[in-house]
């Protein structure tokens, strides 16, 4: 890869370092869990040298990152590596900064052994190895949302038989220096919409948007060191006919605030579409084709046919609760709330339950009941949740009053104590700038006739 080889080696160490040959063949045709939490950012359950790992999946990156807590001691440095700062320089060039690489042993993803990795060290205490593309482009990685996995695939697979999925598949260029893939996106907050090119992230969950882009949409400063601001566009569109309504985009500060430094070039605007965009379809991603192919479902028509749910809810026991998943194919404009309900257990203490704020269509999550900080909350709850094997529950939209804003897990204490809310953390913009339209969900779907079993909706356990 061209960028890459511009990232090139500075200095290898002298010292002769046996590897384990990195096998990233045996991850082909391989499907993988996606950790639980609130967005569709590619992180995986794994290990390093025989420490618990999260493996982040990330085309953003050029070079593979791992964290010093994935050693038990200080690692061998095997090169120093140039790399692309995060600065400006007066020039207007990139800044450049000498990296240490390292060699993460015996690499596993779920059951697959992969071998050894070089990777640029990071600081941090926990585990965390990052693949970047020097990797990943040796496969086209689908991510489900429903199911909530990715699958590496060797080649593009044939579209899927799914009668209700309509597709479009949008063009990656790669950066010349480095090879992040990047997309041309529209983002509309006042009728006049803004074409920016965003680096397709895969790791990070929030959309972002240079200092300059937010001036070019806010119409003001957003670009200053204090904590990031944040707003909901009209519309962000993929392509013409594909928007999304209820994204929260955060303003990136300003390399340089006015009056510090020598006087650079005004950049251009930019951004990130991280998983909270992408993430609503099922997306196939190929690097060596320099394409990201969307699929998804029409929107609901009243009374017309579609697929047997536009929701759909399911559950796996854990040794300490349930994994819940939620999945919502409609827009919901005014936001919703999905009350749970126990299935084979009683719950007498509290009643749980999710609330959606403002959301498009595609909209998932898998969360942990009971979560952290409940026990301390309310104890008797989290007790009487962690014997709970299964959970069923309807969501409901329009002129619900949730009992959280935005898109949370909630308990309430009985017979009327507090709510405890845990939230997914996105900026607080959750209204759109968007007209509101009706919703549009059909009271009793119709099945779509032929249409085969959907690998998102597993059985509710």
């Amino acid at each position: 890869m061209k960028g890459l080889r511009g990232a090139g080696l500075l200095l290898a160490a002298a010292a002769c370092v046996h590897l384990t040959p990195f096998t990233p063949r045996a991850l082909s045709g391989q499907r993988f869990p996606l950790r639980p939490g609130w967005s569709l950012a590619l992180a995986l359950d794994g290990s390093v040298g025989g420490h618990k790992a999260v493996i982040h999946l990330a085309v953003e990156e050029p070079l593979s990152r791992v964290t010093d807590g994935c050693f038990d001691s200080v690692p061998n440095v095997v090169a120093r590596v140039r790399t692309p700062g995060p600065t400006t320089l007066a020039d207007g060039g990139p800044d450049v900064v000498v990296e240490e690489q390292v060699v993460a042993s015996d690499v596993r993803l779920g059951g697959r052994t992969l071998g050894d990795v070089r990777a640029l060290r990071d600081a941090g205490a926990g585990c965390d190895l990052t693949l970047g593309s020097e990797v990943l482009v040796g496969f086209v990685l689908e991510v489900d949302p429903g199911a909530r996995t990715v699958t590496f695939h060797a080649e593009t697979p044939p579209p899927p038989k799914y009668q209700a999925e309509e597709s479009v598949a949008l063009e990656l260029a790669l950066d010349p220096r480095t090879d992040r893939p990047s997309l041309a996106v529209q983002l509309d907050t006042t009728g006049s919409p803004l074409t920016l090119p965003m680096l397709l992230a895969t790791a990070s969950e929030r959309v972002q948007v240079s200092a300059a882009a937010g001036r070019a949409l806010v119409g003001k400063d957003v670009g200053a060191r204090a904590p990031m601001a944040a707003f909901s566009p009209r519309s962000l569109a993929l392509a013409p006919g594909w928007e999304l309504h209820h994204v929260a985009v955060t303003v990136l500060p300003d390399d340089a605030p006015a009056g510090e430094g020598p006087p650079r070039p005004a950049a251009p605007p930019s951004g990130v579409l991280g998983a909270d965009a992408w993430g609503h379809f099922r997306t196939l991603i190929d690097l060596r084709g320099h394409q990201l192919v969307l699929y998804r479902r029409p929107p609901p028509v009243e009374g017309g046919a579609g697929p047997q749910s536009w929701t759909h809810l399911s559950s796996d026991s854990t040794h300490d609760g349930t994994l819940v998943r939620f999945i919502s194919w409609q827009m919901l404009d005014s936001g919703g709330q999905v009350p749970l309900e126990p299935a084979h257990v009683g719950v007498h203490s509290c009643r749980v339950g999710l609330t959606l704020g403002p959301e498009d269509p595609g909209a998932s999550l898998e969360v942990a009941i009971p979560w952290e900080g409940l026990e301390q909350a309310l104890p008797e709850c989290a007790r009487e949740l962690a014997s709970v094997p299964a959970w069923t529950g309807e969501l409901g939209v329009a002129g619900v009053q949730r009992p959280c804003s935005g898109t949370c897990l909630y308990a309430q204490a009985l017979p009327a104590g507090r709510t405890v809310c845990a939230c997914s953390g996105r900026p607080p913009v959750a209204a759109s700038a968007a007209p509101a339209r009706p919703p549009a969900a059909p009271s009793v779907p119709a099945p779509e006739a032929g249409e085969p079993g959907d690998p998102g909706k597993p059985p509710l356990h």
